[in-house]
């Protein structure tokens, strides 16, 4: 059984390990490399994953807002251009194109 102050440091230690791109199987068996007994190991993996979840769902939904507001441009921009009597076929392809590869990358994100 650990200590309040040596579970808060391995729980610290863990976080930088996700950081540094560790699996989580790595991670675990570095913690009861560390002192943890199983119980102890698998509780801070657990609540390491769910930081790291939270934290790429939050990226993911700030790209998502990005491409969202990159086809809302797009689509004014050709709106604008239409009644303006321009070409508006690159600004139409183009912004969507992009827009909507950016709203996959932040979907890959979310679920990846």
């Amino acid at each position: 059984m650990l200590n309040e102050e040596k579970y808060e440091e391995l729980h610290h230690k863990a976080i930088i390990w996700v950081q540094q791109h560790k699996t989580f199987s790595d991670i675990h068996d570095d913690l009861i490399k560390e002192g943890c007994d199983e119980l102890e190991a698998a509780e801070i993996v657990k609540e390491v994953k769910l930081i790291h979840y939270a934290q790429k769902r939050q990226k993911g939904g700030m790209i998502i807002l990005v491409g969202s507001i990159l086809l809302l441009i797009g689509f004014l921009l050709t709106i604008s251009n239409f009644y303006a009597n321009t070409s508006f076929a690159y600004v139409m392809y183009g912004f969507t194109t992009v827009g909507l590869l950016v709203i996959f990358y932040g979907l890959y994100e979310v679920f990846g």
